[in-house]
């Protein structure tokens, strides 16, 4: 028996190694196959069973995909440790003295904060863009640039810190997807129940 599931990368660096210890530990025979991919491919392989189920955003999805929320997750901005004594919020002022270090253009959480940016009249200087999470995370706890990920994903990070900004940087509902009207399987039903049951706030 097995489940194929597909994240969002933003989840791997903090959402899914717990659900899958939880599920192994109830399910020792079901075989877990993890894929990372941008939403758009997601929903794509979900619509051609490629994919039993996914987590993702809530938003405008193809019809052929049912959307159940799971929590909200808010953008943050993140920067190296020490923190000031006083940490005072950061306006778009000063965010534009910053250097940033943010995901590729093809990723939702970037398209996010570009929709975000464009509300705001405010254009980051952008001095690397990665498809990797790990990456960024690296080359912010060197200290020179800044980057805006789940704050989730922060607290994860001894060597990083959550900065507030004013205005806050937006915020989006969490999504388990799946198929309408497709096939579950009794394993594919079991973590969609372990996934829905975690993550209830």
């Amino acid at each position: 028996f097995s489940v194929s599931l597909g994240v969002t990368p933003t989840f791997s660096e903090y959402l899914i190694a717990p659900l899958i210890d939880r599920f192994s530990a109830l399910y020792p025979g079901v075989a877990i196959i993890l894929t990372e991919l941008p939403l758009e491919q997601i929903t794509e392989a979900l619509i051609n069973d490629a994919l039993d189920l996914a987590i993702g955003f809530a938003g405008s999805h193809a019809v052929e995909i049912d959307s159940q929320p799971l929590f909200d997750e808010q953008l943050c901005l993140v920067m190296a440790k020490p923190a000031p004594d006083k940490q005072t919020a950061l306006t778009l002022e000063d965010l534009q003295t910053l250097r940033f270090a943010l995901l590729a253009p093809g990723f939702a959480t970037r398209q996010l904060l570009d929709a975000w940016c464009q509300t705001q009249n405010f254009k980051p200087a952008v001095n690397l863009e990665a498809n990797s999470i790990a990456i960024l995370l690296k080359v912010v706890a060197q200290g020179r640039m800044a980057t805006i990920l789940p704050d989730a994903i922060v607290r994860e990070q001894p060597g990083l810190r959550e900065v507030q900004t004013t205005p806050a940087l937006p915020g989006r509902t969490v999504a388990l997807l799946r198929r309408k009207n497709g096939y579950q399987s009794a394993a594919a039903n079991a973590f969609a129940k372990l996934v829905s049951n975690s993550t209830q706030t």
